[in-house]
């Protein structure tokens, strides 16, 4: 019996950030984001201090996605930054061939790309 070959299912996730406030009159008011405003997300991107996954406290952060692990932000034009994210996932205890028990209380990092794009109308597209 031949040997089936492994599919790879590929999936991306698009969100948007827009921003907003209430007029006097109670209207609300979308306001762009700008150049200025998209230069210190990358700013704060690349300034993440490094988890220390010896403080449990940290680990929990991650735990329950307070904070994201970021790698490898670099900005490709003008409009748009990109990078890689460990996704993280906990919750489930398995057994591993390499490490053995892995508890449940253990958090695991998967690696995810993402695409954060300017748009001309001031709303920050995010792909993942």
């Amino acid at each position: 019996m031949a040997a089936k070959k492994k599919k790879e299912a590929v999936s991306v996730s698009f969100h948007y950030l827009s921003r907003s406030k209430e007029s006097d009159k109670g209207d609300v008011i979308h306001t762009a984001f700008t150049s200025d405003n998209f230069n210190l997300l990358e700013d704060n991107m690349k300034k993440q201090t490094p988890i220390d996954f010896r403080d449990q406290k940290s680990v929990d952060r991650l735990r329950f996605r307070s904070e994201i692990i970021l790698l490898n932000i670099k900005r490709e034009n003008p409009r748009t930054i990109i990078g890689t994210f460990k996704n993280p996932y906990s919750g489930h205890a398995f057994e591993n061939t390499h490490k053995g028990k892995i508890p449940a209380d253990s958090v695991s990092l998967r690696p995810f790309h993402f695409l954060i794009y300017l748009s001309d109308e001031g709303r920050i597209y995010i792909a993942s």
